[in-house]
C-alpha cells in the first residue's frame, strides 16, 4: 500500500515540479536566479519522474539524490530561511 502511495506522490511532485518549471519568468529576474531555479525544479522532476517508472523498471540507485540536491537548489533560489546570509527580521520565540 505504501509503494501505491509513493506513486501518486510521485505523480503529484512531478506536475508540480512542471508547473514550476513553465512558471519561471526569464526575463523577470537575474540569468543566476532563473538558472537555479530551473535546475532545481527539473532535478526534482526527474526524481519524481523515476517514481513513476519505478514500477515498471525496478528501482534505480542514486536518483534519489538529485531530488535532494533540486530541494537545495530551489532553497537557494528561492532564498527561504537559513539558506541565505540575509537575516530579514529577527524574531523571538514568544513573538505570536
Amino acid at each position: 500500500m505504501i509503494d501505491f502511495f509513493h506513486w501518486i506522490a510521485s505523480f503529484i511532485c512531478l506536475s508540480v515540479a512542471l508547473a514550476h518549471l513553465e512558471a519561471i519568468k526569464i526575463t523577470a529576474t537575474g540569468v543566476r536566479t532563473w538558472l537555479t531555479r530551473a535546475l532545481g525544479w527539473a532535478f526534482i522532476g526527474i526524481d519524481a519522474f523515476v517514481g513513476v517508472i519505478e514500477p515498471l523498471f525496478g528501482r534505480v540507485e542514486g536518483i534519489d539524490r538529485l531530488g535532494l540536491i533540486g530541494i537545495a537548489l530551489c532553497a537557494l533560489a528561492y532564498r527561504w530561511e537559513g539558506a541565505s546570509r540575509y537575516e530579514g527580521v529577527r524574531r523571538r520565540a514568544n513573538d505570536h
